[in-house]
């Protein structure tokens, strides 16, 4: 993150901030973990193949909307969302009940690649993922006893707030076939967005994050061969392979457990794209005070992009396809 970044941009520094508050607590919590786990034990749960506790997954590219799709279906519907101060705590957080089911802020679609303000809103969750999934990008599979007890965990966040648990990464891009071994009654939600959108947006993130030279976010794993190439290359590439690995995981789970939803939709009609959402999912509206779905387009902060940036983009672009078939 640059100097820069941090002087003029108040989510950087609420992003740095963050980080290392969730690295003082981490004893801490580890220390509760074991502590409150002690006064909340429950029977051991179903741990089957088949069980039947709702979980959602949110899945897309890096920036291709997801984050804000995540905060507009926790704000309006009854679901356990990993939130800030969940992320702070990913061992212990759940034993908070009511900083779990808080509702997100109304009308609050504001982040920092991906990281939103307040404490109840919505987070990446990485460090609670970690638990079982580690640093890696890309894995096509884990440990027995790793599944059991992501599944023991979804079991127990169930029985206990009787909720659907949604949950949103963008690496998991790169992990729906296993997300699926897991948990085949899992339910995905697909956020597509204009490729070149996506390239100009990491792009940025780059000049953000340490230089354009430096690599942003989730990454295939075939980057690391392109790395003699130009950034806009790299990047365009970074776009090309995430997108195949997830199109080609998607035909590997039955077509009755996802449903896409497009960037451009969900930013001019939010209300349309839950509702769509909701006659797939049937989720519970969350008690709102009688307030409706607001039917005027997120305000959505868009970048003008350089033609110059763009046209390096779609000259990339061309060639992974040329070399390497449509994806």
């Amino acid at each position: 993150m640059t100097l820069r970044l941090l002087v003029t941009k108040k989510g950087a520094r609420y992003t740095l901030l963050y980080n290392l508050l969730q690295k003082f607590l981490s004893p801490l919590d580890l220390i509760l973990s074991l502590i409150l786990g002690i006064f909340n034990r429950k029977p051991e749960p179903c741990i089957e193949d088949n069980s039947q506790s709702p979980v959602v997954f949110i899945i897309g590219l890096p920036r291709s909307g997801t984050t804000i799709l995540y905060q507009k279906i926790s704000e309006y519907y009854n679901v356990i969302y990993t939130s800030n101060f969940w992320s702070l705590f990913p061992f212990s957080g759940k034993y908070f009940k009511r900083l779990i089911t808080l509702t997100p802020p109304k009308n609050d679609v504001k982040s920092f690649y991906g990281n939103s303000r307040h404490l109840n809103g919505v987070q990446e969750g990485g460090a609670i993922l970690k638990r079982w999934f580690g640093n890696s990008h890309f894995l096509a599979n884990i440990s027995d006893q790793k599944m059991v007890s992501f599944r023991k965990e979804i079991e127990w966040l169930h029985n206990n707030f009787k909720l659907p648990v949604l949950i949103k990464n963008t690496r998991n891009c790169l992990k729906i076939k296993l997300l699926y071994k897991i948990f085949p009654q899992a339910k995905f939600i697909i956020v597509d967005r204009d490729k070149l959108d996506i390239a100009y947006s990491l792009y940025r993130g780059r000049l953000d994050f340490g230089g354009i030279d430096k690599n942003f976010t989730t990454s295939p794993p075939e980057l690391a061969q392109y790395q003699n190439r130009d950034p806009y290359f790299q990047i365009a590439a970074q776009v090309f392979y995430l997108k195949k690995h997830m199109e080609q995981q998607l035909k590997q789970i039955p077509e009755k457990n996802f449903i896409r939803v497009h960037y451009s939709q969900l930013k001019e009609n939010p209300h349309e794209t839950l509702r769509n959402i909701n006659t797939f999912f049937d989720f519970e509206l969350r008690d709102n005070k009688g307030k409706k779905f607001s039917s005027a387009p997120l305000q959505a902060k868009k970048r003008k992009q350089k033609p110059d940036i763009i046209y390096k983009f779609q000259t990339a672009f061309q060639e992974l396809y040329d070399t390497q078939g449509e994806d």
